[in-house]
C-alpha cells in the first residue's frame, strides 16, 4: 500500500495532511509509513491509511475510466452524421 500512498502524494499531489485527516491519523503517521518498513507502523495507523488510500486510487481511477469513456463517446458522435440510414 505505501506505493499507492506515494503515488497518490507525489503524482496526483494530495496532501499528507488531506490523506491523515480523512484517515483519522496524524500527518507525522502518513510520514512514518513512507520513511519507515511498514512493520515498523502500528496495524491499527496502517489500516486506517490502507482504507482511505485505497479508496482514494479507486475514485481516481474510476474517474480516468469515465473520462475516457466520455472521450470515446465524443469521437463517435463527431464521426456519425445522422441520415435516415443512421452513421455512415
Amino acid at each position: 500500500m505505501v506505493h499507492w500512498l506515494e503515488l497518490l502524494v507525489s503524482y496526483y499531489g494530495i496532501s499528507k495532511l488531506t490523506i491523515a485527516k480523512m484517515a483519522g491519523v496524524e500527518e507525522n503517521d502518513i510520514d512514518r509509513l513512507l520513511v519507515n518498513p511498514p512493520e515498523k507502523v502500528e496495524i491499527e495507523v496502517k489500516y486506517k491509511i490502507d482504507v482511505t488510500v485505497m479508496e482514494g486510487v479507486s475514485q481516481t481511477i474510476l474517474k480516468k475510466v469515465i473520462l475516457v469513456l466520455l472521450k470515446i463517446s465524443r469521437m463517435i458522435k463527431s464521426k456519425c452524421t445522422f441520415r435516415f440510414s443512421g452513421c455512415s
